[in-house]
């Protein structure tokens, strides 16, 4: 009876551990704009998956600043498993996601101020930092 008192805890902590999902957050958008920014990334150089509008506005990147972008995983088995190898970045201005507040607008109508298209080797050497 112990020994199954003992076994019981150790085998939750065992299926907690390899239940939990890693996230790589070593990404790094630097925003040297005047203007806050939001970014999304896609595997397609045609961004068909994003989020609502609020995400992007409590996500901003405050200008002369920068933040860590996470993906569940890891970033090179997302960039890996594209058709062309590459991370998309789209820059999205705050303000034109204020104005809208309608991503799908936003998105349809190509009002990102910039994508970027980056290799894994393209991260590797800025270090996994992208300038804007």
């Amino acid at each position: 009876m112990k020994a199954n008192l003992f076994l019981l805890p150790s085998f939750i902590a065992a299926i907690i551990l390899i239940s939990c999902d890693t996230v790589d957050d070593r990404l790094v958008v630097i925003n040297n704009h005047s203007n806050p920014i939001a970014v999304e990334c896609s595997q397609d150089s045609i961004l068909t998956n994003y989020n609502l509008w609020q995400f992007y506005v409590e996500k901003q990147i405050k200008p002369n600043t920068s933040r860590n972008i996470d993906k569940r995983g890891a970033w090179f088995h997302y960039i890996r498993s594209s058709n062309s190898q590459k991370l998309y970045l789209f820059i999205f201005d705050i303000d034109t996601i204020m104005k809208y507040k309608d991503m799908d607008f936003v998105v349809k109508n190509a009002l990102n101020v910039s994508r970027i298209g980056v290799t894994e080797s393209d991260l590797e050497s800025r270090n996994w930092k992208i300038n804007y």
